[in-house]
């Protein structure tokens, strides 16, 4: 009946499908300049450790708080390998209460005093500091001298959250996805995952200093990729690291930014455009402490942002007089933690902490049954108190539901709504009635106007008759999935409402419906992971911003367009979809009368967080951060 409404799009209205993400662009860059003209005036070391201070503790604060490690290590050697010139403990410890952590420690024999030791964090392999790759590093720096100690991210290794214990094999596939479906829903209650892995690096530094075999002044440490992401970190937030190696991670957010990539949950760090917490930072916070970059030629991560990282922090480490003190390393090869990598590492670590290499790497890789810690692969299988991320992101909004700051509410969402906003006027362009679209006694009219400055909504307004009156009747605006492409999944909706004596305005905000962002980085699906709605829900995030709040004040636009360009005063609201609790929340806010479809999102707590696993399905697009400490979509339906 209605399908020709779903083809009338806005070609008069040319290149808007792009809009979205170059507003974002924009407005990204503008505070990475901002953040490149602060640290430019950083030219004393009085000036620096206050700066260093300042970033630290925004940091910490902005990814939700990290956790305490709320009871004792109870570290246990669960299997000892004995390698020739090293043995090989695996050892499990708890992290927090209920939450077992697997890891390894390589240690040189022949030791008779506290020794230099490195921290080995693992990057998105899924079998963690078992795989491969890692076990090479870390036999490398064993054979040097070197004491590694190597723990198990969170959702790798023998570590997954989701996981078969029948079939021995994990429930969610893949290190990033299992980081994602614990990551993002807790964003909802105002923890990023950032926060979590700080605990663990810090229990794992924690667990070396009570090993007498270990100087714990001579403490270093390494990661690649996502290990790289975790080595920056700890070097911005744990004071007890001496010396550090980040592979394959380090350029700098602008670069990050012009290669259209996404990042996985850890590498949300929410506000950190907005205070300024870059790739550069953690070297400035660490200086003058040693340092080497080491870069791949071939890396994803652009390479050029990390030598301009490397060159502005030199001349931190200048104000010092230790400048030599920050090193940089580029091999050859494609993004990983390649042999050669692993060579540079183990000789710049050795002549930090003044040891001569005593074995060249000799390469032995160990099968995984040889390596466990754990004899049925996951810790959360074998300890019957144990405790999974989910777990834990559940008994915080069990809490937050408990003790929900209702009454704050509405104050709350209007701060994070109206949040940095650029209003314009209107400048609603209707297309004239040639371009009308007529089907079966309706017509519909397309439009376009501006909900901020360089950022436009679209609509089609659906009435009933070939030639409708000017536009007198109450108009009923539709927010849901995909808006004006998904008209044909609601014309029996439609209808019902024009019989009324009613207009359906159908809305597409940005980024929905016809005004849906083209591709940015790689061929991943539009609503999916690391596609290009997420990536601008990333985007958001790192402006301490968010994509409901933002489309929550379009639509609110939106609904003062109507009034006022259109002279209509009759104005409600019909939400369905995901894309409905847009509406949910606008209603609240201005009191406007709205309508729900049998598909609106009712409970984040319920779907993204009780129900596990937790598959991604556009949900950063429905998350606004620390939300559930204020109320959830069904608490606001009723108001």
């Amino acid at each position: 009946m209605l399908r020709k409404f779903g083809w009338q799009t806005h070609n008069m209205f040319s290149g808007r499908t792009l809009q979205f993400y170059d507003f974002l662009r924009k407005e990204q860059l503008s505070l990475l300049e901002e953040s490149d003209r602060r640290r430019a005036q950083l030219d004393t070391v009085e000036k620096v450790e206050a700066y260093a201070r300042n970033m630290r503790k925004n940091f910490m604060e902005k990814t939700g708080g990290i956790p305490e490690r709320n009871c004792p290590l109870d570290a246990h050697i669960t299997k000892t390998v004995d390698m020739g010139n090293y043995v090989i403990e695996n050892i499990i410890y708890k992290a927090r209460q209920g939450v077992y952590v697997s890891a390894s420690l390589y240690l040189p024999k022949g030791i008779t005093a506290p020794s230099p030791a490195i921290l080995f964090l693992s990057g998105h392999a899924d079998t963690g500091r078992m795989s491969s790759r890692y076990q090479g590093v870390c036999q490398t720096l064993a054979e040097a001298g070197l004491i590694v100690f190597a723990p198990d991210p969170v959702g790798q290794g023998e570590r997954l959250n989701f996981y078969d214990p029948e079939k021995r094999e994990p429930a969610v596939k893949g290190a990033t996805t299992q980081h994602d479906t614990c990551g993002i829903p807790s964003i909802a209650v105002g923890k990023f995952l950032q926060a979590y892995f700080l605990n663990e690096q810090f229990s794992a530094v924690d667990y070396m200093l009570t090993r007498p075999e270990i100087d714990p002044n001579r403490i270093g440490v390494t990661g690649c990729s996502g290990g790289g992401t975790q080595t920056l970190v700890t070097l911005a937030c744990d004071d007890r690291i001496a010396a550090g190696a980040p592979v394959c991670f380090t350029s700098n957010r602008t670069e990050i930014l012009y290669s259209n990539q996404s990042q996985d949950a850890e590498q949300i760090w929410p506000g950190c455009a907005v205070y300024g917490f870059d790739h550069y930072e953690p070297f400035i916070i660490f200086a003058p402490k040693p340092a080497v970059i080491l870069a791949a030629s071939a890396d994803f991560f652009p390479i050029d942002g990390a030598v301009e990282v490397y060159e502005q922090c030199r001349k931190i480490y200048g104000l010092y007089g230790k400048e030599d003190n920050l090193r940089f390393a580029e091999t050859n090869v494609c993004h990983g933690y390649a042999q050669p990598i692993a060579e540079k590492a183990t000789d710049f670590f050795c002549e930090v902490f003044g040891v001569t290499r005593k074995h060249p790497a000799n390469i032995k890789e160990l099968p995984l049954d040889e390596i466990q810690a754990t004899v049925t692969g996951s810790v959360n299988s074998e300890y019957a108190d144990a405790v999974s991320f989910p777990d834990e992101t559940a008994a915080i909004a069990a809490k937050l539901k408990k003790d929900r700051r209702s009454a704050q509410a509405k104050e709350w969402l209007w701060e994070k709504v109206q949040y940095a906003r650029q209003p314009v006027p209107f400048r609603l362009k209707m297309a004239d009635e040639r371009t009308d679209t007529h089907a079966n006694g309706y017509t519909g009219k397309s439009g376009i106007w501006w909900v901020q400055k360089q950022l436009a909504a679209f609509g089609v307004l659906i009435s009933k008759g070939d030639n409708p009156e000017p536009l007198q009747d109450p108009v009923v605006i539709a927010i849901w999935g995909n808006g004006t492409k998904a008209i044909l999944n609601h014309q029996d909706w439609i209808m019902t409402e024009c019989e009324k004596g009613r207009q359906v305005l159908v809305v597409d905000l940005p980024g929905m419906g016809d005004l849906e962002q083209g591709r940015i980085w790689w061929p991943f699906e539009y609503r999916a992971g690391y596609g290009p709605m997420y990536k601008m829900c990333d985007d958001l995030i790192y402006m301490d911003d968010s994509m409901p709040a933002m489309q929550t004040y379009h639509l609110l636009r939106t609904i003062e367009m109507v009034k006022e360009s259109l002279h209509v005063e009759d104005v409600s609201l019909y939400c369905d979809d995901q894309e409905g609790v847009y509406g949910i929340m606008a209603g609240y806010l201005t009191g406007v009368k709205r309508e729900y479809g049998d598909n609106i999102l009712t409970s984040v707590e319920e779907t993204y967080i009780l129900t596990q696993p937790h598959t991604y399905d556009n949900t950063l697009s429905y998350l606004i951060p620390g939300m559930l400490e204020y109320f959830d979509y069904d608490e606001l339906m009723k108001e």
